[in-house]
């Protein structure tokens, strides 16, 4: 078990690299996939125009708070609810760190 800290905007996230831990964030990326696909549907029912996403927001964070312990979507993202920007932006971050981490 490979324990690692993630500085973040509202502190330190603490995970265990293991692949129980990979295997989470590839099923968060799974419903990331899913919940994005899903308002960009119901966006363009609506010819295009901004559909409210909050549903999805709220699954993703209780999964995040899920991989990575309770209180840690406020720890990285803040307060009020996670865009899919702000998640994909985390990910993309995280991503190369965690192949690294898996080798060790």
């Amino acid at each position: 078990m490979h324990g690692k800290t993630i500085k973040v905007k509202g502190g330190i996230i603490t995970i265990s690299v293991t692949e129980k831990f990979i295997e989470d964030v590839e099923s968060f990326n799974r419903l990331f996939q899913g919940e994005s696909d899903r308002c960009l549907t119901e966006s363009r029912k609506v010819d295009g125009r901004k559909v409210e996403c909050r549903e999805s927001s709220v699954k993703l964070m209780q999964e995040f708070d899920r991989i990575f312990g309770e209180g840690a979507c406020r720890k990285a993202f803040g307060e009020g609810y996670v865009s899919f920007q702000a998640f994909a932006e985390f990910f993309d971050k995280l991503e190369p760190m965690i192949r690294r981490w898996a080798k060790e």
